[in-house]
């Protein structure tokens, strides 16, 4: 069998010395003008190549070095009349039939709900009227 060897982390533990933390002057760039070989020969000089393998050892073995994986975990909770407004749009969808809206209505549905005010104000009318329905 395999034995994971990475530390985990949950996201609700994270502390600062789990994150990545770097600095493009202070790390990368000398990072990148030590791995980078330029021709020292006439005419040839404009052409950089990179060591990307031991750019890449180097970002494993400082930057990434005993940081562990991190488990992200969402705490999940209900609006106010949420849970109430789902069982009743459940019920309702069993005793009024449901039928698909047009595309021309569903183009001026869209065309009416452009600002937040718009949306907040018909959330709140369909949610009067699936109580006065349910």
């Amino acid at each position: 069998y395999e034995v994971d060897l990475v530390r985990r982390v949950s996201s609700n533990l994270l502390v600062d010395g789990h994150l990545i933390s770097y600095s493009l002057e202070r790390d990368l760039l000398p990072l990148l003008q030590t791995h980078a070989n330029q021709s020292l020969r006439y005419g040839s000089g404009e052409r950089i190549e990179s060591n990307w393998k031991g750019i890449e050892q180097h970002l494993i073995d400082r930057i990434l070095h005993d940081k562990p994986l991190i488990e992200l975990e969402l705490r999940q909770f209900a609006f106010a009349g949420e849970p109430r407004m789902a069982g009743a749009i459940s019920n309702l969808r069993h005793r009024v039939e449901q039928t698909p809206i047009g595309a021309e209505e569903r183009q001026q549905l869209i065309g009416e709900l452009q600002t937040l005010q718009n949306i907040r104000k018909a959330k709140s009318l369909v949610e009067i009227c699936v109580g006065f329905l349910s």
